[in-house]
């Protein structure tokens, strides 16, 4: 996958597929957090079909998980009380017509609790398309644009320089990560055009003033974020 490739694809798996062959993602400790953050915005577009509060907490305890915020108990815990609700999904009677998505969004969130991130990406955003509602290759491309907003692009890595990382925007960054729209997950625009503001200010470069203003959802792990918190 050239660069190209990379900005317009519509195919999650190569985008990951890309990155854990060419990348090596799951080789540093960002790189899990990143894909199990990924994995749970996948999953939180299923939120509504999400009939059984243990599969919503299981999605918020990977969540935590990915920022060292739960045990490993405490999300095996989730995932066994998440698959009990995938497996009841899955033995009642199959729908008369269509796809049966509160089983699809179920068993989504419990992959999304698996330790094993790949055993995680591979199950949880595929079962996430079936669940959402919408057109499958319409969540293909929502996917791939949360891998875009998450990796940035791996061929042209941004740098955040110090003089940059003002207390103002430092401040401004961690109320963006902590204070989502909910239960979306998604980062509130009003805030990312704030912190923009403060960066512009402090001279940032226009790539990154332009990522916090696009026109397109911002979710946990943005890569632009990331690299103002240290994460």
């Amino acid at each position: 996958m050239n660069q190209k490739e990379w900005r317009s694809a519509t195919d999650p798996t190569r985008m990951l597929l890309f990155l854990r062959e060419k990348h090596k993602v799951t080789r540093v400790a960002r790189g899990r957090r990143t894909l199990r953050l990924f994995v749970c915005a996948c999953c939180r577009r299923t939120w509504s079909s999400l009939s059984d509060e243990r599969s919503r907490q299981a999605i918020e305890v990977a969540e935590r998980f990915a920022d060292g915020q739960a045990s490993a108990a405490e999300l095996a815990a989730a995932k066994t009380a998440a698959f009990a609700v995938a497996r009841f999904f899955l033995q009642r009677p199959s729908p008369v017509s269509g796809v049966d998505r509160e089983w699809h969004a179920a068993e989504g969130a419990y992959r999304c609790a698996h330790k094993d991130i790949w055993s995680a990406v591979w199950g949880a955003p595929h079962e996430a398309s079936l669940g959402a509602g919408d057109a499958v290759d319409n969540e293909d491309r929502v996917q791939c644009a949360v891998l875009r907003d998450l990796f940035g692009d791996p061929y042209h890595p941004l740098k955040m320089e110090s003089h940059w990382r003002t207390k103002t925007v430092i401040s401004l960054a961690q109320s963006v990560y902590e204070e989502r729209e909910l239960p979306s997950g998604e980062l509130k625009r009003e805030r990312l055009l704030d912190l923009a503001d403060h960066l512009e200010e402090a001279g940032a470069t226009r790539e990154i003033l332009q990522h916090l203003c696009d026109s397109g959802p911002h979710w946990r792990g943005c890569h632009v974020i990331d690299l103002l918190l240290g994460n």
